[in-house]
């Protein structure tokens, strides 16, 4: 197995854990790494602390794209994020609050 670091830098990205409806952070294709990026991460999110909902462009270095923000996320189960089952090189799903 590969263990390859793909971020770095000042603020904390991560994905919270593989499990059911085939969640895993990369596109079929592996191209995009699905992730969540904050400030810190030594606590639990304040109600009001948003965090980045980012891809991680693994063919053009790493890049981090920031594509949304969400309200509804922890560090250890992230926001329940999902790849689209019929569209998982374009769309996905994660949880949000009001």
């Amino acid at each position: 197995m590969k263990i390859e670091l793909v971020t770095s830098g000042t603020k904390h990205q991560f994905f919270g854990y593989i499990g059911p409806c085939q969640k895993v952070p990369w596109t079929a294709s592996g191209r995009y790494i699905f992730g969540l990026e904050i400030d810190e991460i030594d606590r639990l999110p304040k109600p009001d602390e948003a965090a980045n909902v980012i891809l991680i462009d693994t063919q053009d270095g790493e890049k981090i794209i920031s594509v949304d923000r969400t309200h509804a996320w922890n560090p250890q189960q992230e926001t329940m994020f999902y790849w689209h089952p019929l569209a998982a090189e374009t769309q996905f799903f994660f949880n949000d609050r009001d």
